[in-house]
């Protein structure tokens, strides 16, 4: 069921996103770190395009930002639950000036045995990748993003703990 939205006079809408959750055999997430946010690790995600639906959008935003192909995505689980955060006031981003936030589509992820992401065919917003454990990960996320990290934590454990 979707949140609702936290309670503000910011007129701008919040921008539909998806948040990609890889976990490999050993239950560790692919994060990533973005080039112009060195040292900040984070979970891989993107906007979703008009033209789209989310999962459409969450295979080419991990292909775009990973450089996979599509047949290296498979997707194990769409969570229903709606994971949103506002910026903080006074981002210096292109992003905050039209968006007040966004509101993600979290999705588990699983990569074919072969495939690992390749940075030389990706979009250049990812300058490198690792596997980690979501909790580590969640502890070192940027402040504004910390709800959604937390939210998430939970409903990933408990799917780790019914596979």
């Amino acid at each position: 069921m979707p949140q609702p939205d936290p309670p503000t006079t910011d007129p701008r809408p919040y921008r539909e996103n998806v948040l990609g959750v890889f976990v490999n055999p050993q239950g560790l997430v692919l994060a990533v770190e973005r080039t112009h946010h060195p040292g900040a690790w984070q979970l891989p995600q993107g906007g979703v395009d008009d033209h789209e639906d989310r999962d459409q959008a969450v295979v080419r935003e991990m292909c775009e930002e990973l450089g996979l192909q599509p047949s290296d995505i498979t997707i194990v689980h769409r969570f229903e639950q709606h994971f949103v955060y506002d910026f903080p006031l006074g981002m210096d981003a292109p992003i905050a000036r039209s968006w007040r936030g966004q509101r993600q589509t979290a999705y588990l992820l699983a990569l074919a045995p072969d495939a690992q992401p390749d940075l030389r065919r990706a979009d250049g917003e990812v300058r490198d990748w690792r596997w980690m454990d979501l909790d580590d990960l969640a502890r070192g996320i940027t402040h504004f993003k910390q709800p959604v990290y937390q939210q998430l934590l939970p409903l990933f454990h408990q799917w780790l703990a019914q596979r």
